[in-house]
């Protein structure tokens, strides 16, 4: 024989030994069971929370489940079936049993049916039926591991960013729109400026953020914090310098008197009129108003605002979710005269660290060495907002900064804005004639029938702001640096690991551990050839052999010694003279 195939042969004998003679078929099936149970769960591990893989063939992480829980089972039977059949042996070693009891553990070693019968019989609390009934409760429970093993996982909605998809809201550093020069310090408004200042007074959105042009192809995304010309609001009660002029019990006449310092005029309300306003030109801001309102409850005091419009630099956070555009203002920084002179231009830089988005932006000065990208500003306008407007031509000290980190609301649009605000908030007026209550629509939506006050102005001023910012943003004069990126955020399928369904498949595997060691233990050691037979119906057959036979054949009780006579040997079953069917020593042969 050829060496090589003679090792071939001796390694298949050896481990035939081994599996008929030792543990060598208990521990494979244990072995089995736990590095099927380790694959089940390196599966789920791995892949819980992510997106269900798009594998070859469909084939989903249930379908592996499934093969690593049939393996399981195919594991744990084998462990089992062979465990009770080797207990079969031990049950009749110790004293004589009742023969039907080897049909009652052959039967329970062959499936959950068998092992369910096995527990209502041999009522006797023994050391190896107790064990054997233990394997067969095991036995049916694996039966019935398939479902559990299902339900380990399951799905669940979920999101991850998407690596090809862009999203962009708009924003802007610079605002300098206008409809065009007509004069000395005048400008003509653009029309969607205008479009959104008459909105913004006489019916703004119900949510404003819609204004703003974005882009999100997924409907589902998110932005870091980033900056934008704005336009600003403050307002402030000024009740207690409203005087009334008139006789208490008599009909009212409030006055609220001028500032001259803010060009604003006296304001009366006088019988008959419950509303008026006075919208000046401040030095500062794009305009002032003053309100002066009839107190609807007593008609005995008035109440008086006063609200400024600016413009400003807001730092937003911002996402999209459904479509749907949330904005939460993070800070608002207003903006001071350009120290370099220019009326009406207003500009702020500043010198720290800047989010812009997904960009981090070094804002620190440059040298004046390389001046592209760059913006010249005035030291005054670094982190500060100047309130003293300067003549065109002022000097003041100055230092580079990238264009990123510098806000600009220019002249034009200031000098056009200003009274177009002025020509809806000045002198508006609510008169009462009968029972009616006369007043154009942006008197009633600021008197508000009755019910206005501090609250429902500042939201109206508010809502005049935003809708103006978002048209400043939509404006888009910076090009790429007109808009801030974001990230798209699809909705997934994803993987979602039920960890308690899982317990079930651990717990078996464990008690079959567990029922290994118990046997392993329990098997006699003087007894190794019978420790050997386990499942095997020869042993039973060649148990009823002739002491002759066994000598001819020289047959120990090893396992695979008996095979081994098997395989040369041929008997028939037949009658013996008194008519019992036997395997007698007549029809039986040796090759």
């Amino acid at each position: 024989m050829e060496p090589q195939l003679y090792t071939c042969v001796m390694i298949s004998k050896r481990v035939q030994r081994a599996w008929h003679n030792g543990w060598g078929a208990e521990a494979y099936g244990a072995g089995l069971a736990l590095i099927s149970l380790a694959a089940i769960i390196a599966i789920i591990a791995s892949y819980e929370g992510k997106t269900f893989p798009q594998w070859p063939a469909h084939i989903t992480i249930n379908a592996l489940i499934g093969i690593f829980t049939v393996l399981m089972k195919a594991g744990l039977g084998l462990l089992l079936s062979e465990g009770i059949s080797q207990l079969k042996w031990q049950w009749f070693r110790n004293k004589p049993r009742c023969l039907i009891d080897i049909d009652d553990f052959d039967e329970a070693s062959r499936g959950a049916l068998g092992s369910t019968s096995f527990l209502f019989k041999l009522w006797k609390w023994e050391a190896a039926n107790n064990i054997a009934k233990f394997a067969a409760f095991l036995t049916i429970l694996v039966a019935v591991v398939d479902p559990f093993s299902q339900q380990i996982v399951g799905i669940v909605a979920c999101t991850r960013q998407s690596e090809t998809l862009t999203a962009t809201i708009d924003r802007t550093n610079s605002y300098v729109t206008t409809g065009g020069h007509t004069g000395a310090l005048e400008s003509e408004i653009d029309g969607p400026m205008a479009v959104a200042i008459n909105a913004g007074l006489v019916n703004p959105p119900d949510h404003i953020p819609s204004l703003v042009s974005t882009t999100c192809e997924s409907g589902n995304c998110t932005f870091r914090r980033f900056t934008s010309v704005s336009v600003c609001h403050s307002c402030i009660d000024i009740t207690p310098k409203v005087r009334n002029l008139g006789d208490r019990n008599g009909p009212w006449n409030y006055t609220l008197p001028g500032n001259k310092s803010e060009t604003f005029s006296d304001l009366d309300l006088v019988p008959s009129t419950y509303l008026n306003t006075s919208a000046a030109f401040s030095p500062t801001h794009l305009l002032d108003v003053r309100i002066l309102s009839l107190n609807a409850t007593t008609y005995h005091s008035a109440n008086a605002f006063q609200c400024q419009l600016f413009p400003c630099v807001r730092t937003y956070e911002a996402s999209i979710s459904k479509s749907i555009l949330e904005e939460k203002i993070i800070s608002k920084v207003p903006m001071g005269f350009d120290a370099f002179g220019g009326l009406g231009r207003y500009v702020l830089a500043t010198s720290n660290l800047t989010q812009q988005g997904e960009k981090e932006l070094d804002c620190s000065a440059h040298s004046a060495n390389d001046t592209t990208g760059l913006v010249r500003v005035a030291l005054p306008n670094v982190d500060a907002a100047p309130q003293e407007p300067r003549g065109s031509g002022s000097k003041a000290p100055s230092a580079w900064f990238s264009k990123e980190c510098v806000w600009t609301f220019g002249s034009s649009p200031y000098l056009a804005i200003r009274p177009e605000l002025q020509r809806y908030l000045d002198g508006v007026e609510i008169q009462q004639y009968a029972t009616t209550y006369i007043g154009n629509i942006v008197a009633k939506n600021l008197w508000r029938n009755a019910t206005m006050n501090f609250e429902s102005v500042d939201l109206f001023m508010q809502n005049l702001s935003d809708v103006m910012t978002a048209r400043i943003r939509n404006s888009n004069p910076d090009g790429e640096n007109g808009y801030v990126m974001g990230r798209t955020i699809l909705d997934e399928i994803c993987v979602q690991v039920r960890w308690a369904w899982l317990s079930y498949p651990a717990a078996l595997v464990g008690c079959g551990l567990v029922f290994f060691l118990v046997l392993f233990m329990q098997s006699p050691r003087e007894a190794a050839a019978m420790r050997s037979w386990k499942s095997s119906n020869l042993a039973i057959l060649f148990c009823s052999l002739d002491e002759a036979v066994r000598q001819r054949t020289e047959l120990t009780w090893f396992r695979d010694e008996i095979d081994d006579v098997a395989r040369t040997t041929f008997a028939q079953l037949a009658h013996d003279g008194a008519g019992k069917a036997k395997f007698s020593e007549d029809q039986l042969s040796i090759i």
